[in-house]
């Protein structure tokens, strides 16, 4: 490019120089030849200023292309340097997100228990169990607790299951004792149970039944924290003297739902409505007093109902917060959002219904990571996007 530059100038210049000599030959000698000399000297400078010309255009035509591919150099150049920032930032925010999600994980590791027969436990229901020897034999009356005894590996003790009781897959293979509410009490003392493991559907009647045939039952469930998972895990076992696979489910759900929990923290929380019940005979939702209402705080959203209490909330109070997203199990769907008044909601109208797997999201037990996750996917896409690279 320089010399091309330099060529056009030094044709500039020779042309006027010879125009300079042929006026000075001009001046001199006044005859024809001088005249012929003139003209020819005239014509050749002509031909070196348009020749120059030329050379100048095409420079100036390279000298723009060069500015532009330059300028389009400098573009992707900073564009890279922008994209290596953001993905070393993305990967200093990950990497220290699992960290703590993995210390988190060794504090629960520390807490092993140990199993010494014979062995006490308190249940949730402040009733003080005693077992002579590890559990071989369960009946569970409990969806929750049949997911957690087969996620703890245990699967193969269970004798008894209810109707409810659908996860795992194989769990269909297991004898049923009836319903969660009227288990046959029958068909459970025909199996010879070394425990019966219930949650919050069972009746206190029928556990002093079970305790009047002498077989042991255990009630279990936090109905307010998600965090007293790791007590019913424990639990669970001790009585089943697998004390290291207990320790390790609670590291693997809690350190998932903590690191979704972290990875979503600077987020805006939109808000959400989970529909438990609808209809004339009243609205139900999971308040501030259910574990449900931790669960979706996990998942970085705000419950509208957070301060309600139970299981009821009024319509009115669910027109007025007009929440961002609702949360609607599959059962539901079609008939929630063709319903007066629910239909006037904005979520509704503009389709910002999430349909949810009720089982997995109301049973408290190891699938309550699964449910955090879900969530996070389908409210915040761009960012989960990232977890699944790290997870």
């Amino acid at each position: 490019m320089s010399k091309n530059y330099l060529g056009k100038v030094l044709a500039l210049l020779l042309a006027v120089l010879m125009l300079s000599s042929l006026v000075a030959c001009a001046d001199a000698n006044s005859g024809e030849n001088a005249k012929d000399a003139v003209n020819e000297a005239l014509e050749d400078a002509q031909d070196a200023l348009e020749d120059a010309e030329d050379e100048l255009a095409d420079a100036a035509d390279e000298l723009k292309d060069e500015v532009e591919d330059a300028v389009e150099d400098a573009k992707d150049a900073v564009e890279d340097a922008a994209d290596k920032i953001a993905d070393e930032k993305q990967d200093e925010n990950q990497r220290e997100a699992v960290k703590e999600a993995d210390e988190k994980a060794l504090k629960i590791l520390s807490k092993v228990r140990s199993s010494k027969f014979p062995l006490t436990v308190e249940d949730s229901a402040d009733r003080k169990v005693v077992f002579e020897h590890k559990v071989e034999k369960i009946v569970s009356l409990g969806p929750n607790m049949t997911e957690t005894v087969f996620a703890l590996g245990a699967g193969d003790r269970l004798v008894g299951r209810t109707d409810y009781c659908d996860f795992p897959a194989e769990v269909s293979e297991i004898e049923s004792v009836g319903t969660l509410m009227e288990p046959n009490i029958e068909k459970i003392i025909e199996l010879k149970p070394d425990v019966v493991l219930a949650s919050t559907h069972v009746s206190e009647e029928f556990i002093q039944k079970l305790e009047e045939v002498n077989i042991p039952a255990l009630v279990l469930y936090d109905e307010e924290e998600l965090d007293g998972l790791e007590e019913i895990f424990a639990i669970i076992g001790q009585i089943l003297d697998l004390n290291q696979e207990a320790a390790e489910l609670s590291a693997d759900v809690f350190s998932r739902i903590e690191y979704i929990d972290e990875l979503l923290d600077d987020l805006e929380k939109p808000t959400v409505y989970y529909v438990v019940g609808f209809g004339e005979h009243g609205d139900f939702t999971a308040t501030g007093e259910t574990f449900l209402n931790d669960l979706l705080e996990q998942a970085q959203v705000k419950n509208i109902a957070e301060d309600a209490k139970g299981w009821t909330f009024s319509v009115e109070a669910l027109l007025e917060a007009d929440p961002d997203y609702i949360l609607l199990p599959a059962w539901a769907d079609g008939i929630f959002q063709e319903t007066e008044p629910y239909k006037e909601l904005t979520a509704v109208k503009e389709g910002r219904v999430i349909l949810v797997d009720d089982n997995i999201f109301s049973r408290q037990g190891p699938r309550v990571a699964d449910a955090v996750e879900l969530l996070a996917e389908e409210i915040h896409p761009e960012v989960f996007v990232e977890y699944k690279k790290v997870a």
